[in-house]
């Protein structure tokens, strides 16, 4: 999905993260692709895009789709354990 694959973030990391929702990031496929470019890396926890949660990748795929090209968009995110908002463009 926009150069990066992501898999479902198991129940028992989500409970140790306190998280309800969340894809975790395995590997950048695209280093040039829209979500590399701001920021997000491996390991990473994508939570939200647009202050919509995602939990699958049907989900995250849906809210990217709902971002029209040049258009600017927020990706929550949580690294290391602590949760940050990166911004991209489409």
């Amino acid at each position: 999905i926009d150069g990066v694959r992501v898999s479902r973030l198991m129940p028992m990391p989500k409970k140790q993260l306190g998280l309800d929702n969340g894809l975790s990031v395995n590997e950048i496929v695209d280093a040039e692709g829209p979500l590399a470019r701001a920021g997000l890396e491996v390991y990473d926890i994508v939570l939200k895009v647009n202050d919509e949660a995602v939990d699958t990748r049907t989900g995250l795929r849906d809210q990217m789709n709902k971002i029209k090209r040049g258009d600017e968009y927020s990706i929550e995110i949580m690294r290391d354990g602590k949760k940050q908002t990166l911004k991209a463009k489409k």
